[in-house]
């Protein structure tokens, strides 16, 4: 503890006797540690959303691909002849929908999940304000809808419930999918019924597209599930076929990752390359200011090594000190973007443990330079140049 006193004390010292250097070095690590902590922060945030993205994939889910030869669409009444007879405990997704809401940009489109399910308790997208719809919602189709949170914009009040314009058809939304406080994949998603899609992705679900998309899922296994709609499917298309694209797979996200073009990792790695050009240049300008104490105290039986180490130290610790304040402005700036939007800058683990290594590396890097040229510095003939000054 006496140490660390001790330690705080020379470095304020130093702060106070050379402001001016200390405070823009101090200020230039500081803005690129805070670059490279939110670069982190969206890392983690990205892996976090597909790790729950996997957690919450369709139990036992599989995708498959349905298609006939009619011209014939599937509506309503079809889907009740499709999924007759079929396990209670099973649900269908149809995916590969995309759709334009009446009030959102010129052409921002956002994919639809269409939902068939016969229990209210099988499984579902986690859900992080308000409800999923119900089976008596899919049965009486009713207009209803589950948004992420990307698409806040496009949701209408009146009268207290919130609505959503999806090819000037109005459907109340009932609920918000997604994790709260979280990033997450579903969060540009919206989330219907099947048996009320706007019309306009009706038309999508022709079975001589041959592209008609959907997931089966149940916790108990699929069983002869296939086997069913197959069957139903010839009542409806005598060319009806189902076919098996293979189990529902979640990305790789350690790949996705490393494939992200988001701008902010370029910049975080720039501006701490720009940031370490120049702050060794300060540091040097530091060294020159510093001649004849240097000299002194090499006269006073200090060796290169025992230099080295002092002038490591004092800028391990303001590289410390930059790290620090980095985490509160990031911790800050958390605090105030969490209250008005849904996205974060949570501060994580590896963001203190990267800090610190970072911090510990870039001393080393700013250093090697003013040793080298501290060990050039003579004794004699600095101390002979601070008194001619």
């Amino acid at each position: 503890m006496i140490c660390l006193l001790n330690s705080i004390k020379k470095i304020m010292s130093r702060i106070y006797n050379d402001k001016v250097t200390s405070v823009f070095f101090i200020i230039g690590l500081c803005i690129s540690i805070l670059l490279l902590s939110v670069g982190i922060s969206f890392s983690y945030e990205h892996l976090y959303a597909g790790n729950i993205k996997k957690k919450n994939t369709p139990p036992n889910g599989q995708l498959f691909v349905i298609s006939g030869q009619s011209d014939k669409t599937l509506n309503s009444n079809e889907f009740e002849i499709l999924f007759k007879g079929i396990n209670k405990n099973s649900g269908i997704i149809f995916n590969g929908l995309m759709i334009h809401p009446d009030s959102a940009k010129i052409n921002s489109y956002y994919p639809v999940s269409a939902e068939w399910f016969s229990r209210d308790d099988v499984w579902h997208y986690p859900i992080k304000a308000g409800h999923y719809f119900k089976v008596k919602d899919i049965k009486n189709k009713n207009k209803v809808a589950l948004v992420g949170s990307s698409l806040e914009e496009c949701i209408k009040k009146v009268n207290n419930k919130e609505y959503i314009i999806l090819n000037k058809e109005k459907y109340e939304v009932v609920g918000m999918i997604g994790v709260k406080g979280k990033m997450t994949l579903w969060d540009n998603r919206i989330v219907l019924p099947i048996t009320v899609i706007p019309d306009n992705l009706t038309e999508e679900l022709a079975l001589s597209e041959d592209s008609i998309n959907l997931i089966l899922y149940n916790i108990k296994g699929l069983g002869n599930t296939k086997h069913i709609i197959e069957k139903n499917g010839k009542k409806i298309d005598s060319d009806f076929s189902i076919e098996s694209q293979g189990k529902v797979k979640t990305e790789n996200m350690l790949n996705e990752l490393a494939q992200n073009q988001n701008p902010i990792y370029a910049l975080a790695i720039l501006g701490y390359l720009v940031t370490l050009i120049y702050s060794i240049n300060i540091v040097i300008f530091w060294i020159e200011k510093r001649r004849y104490e240097i000299g002194v105290r090499k006269a006073f039986g200090y060796t290169d090594k025992d230099i080295a180490i002092l002038l490591f130290n004092e800028i391990f610790q303001l590289t410390l000190i930059a790290a620090f304040l980095a985490i509160i402005i990031q911790f800050l700036a958390e605090k105030t973007i969490s209250r008005i939007s849904d996205y974060t800058l949570e501060i994580y683990l590896p963001n203190i443990l990267l800090s610190i290594l970072i911090v510990f590396i870039t001393a080393v890097i700013i250093s090697i330079c003013p040793v080298i040229k501290a060990m050039k510095i003579h004794p004699i003939e600095t101390i002979k140049e601070g008194e001619r000054h």
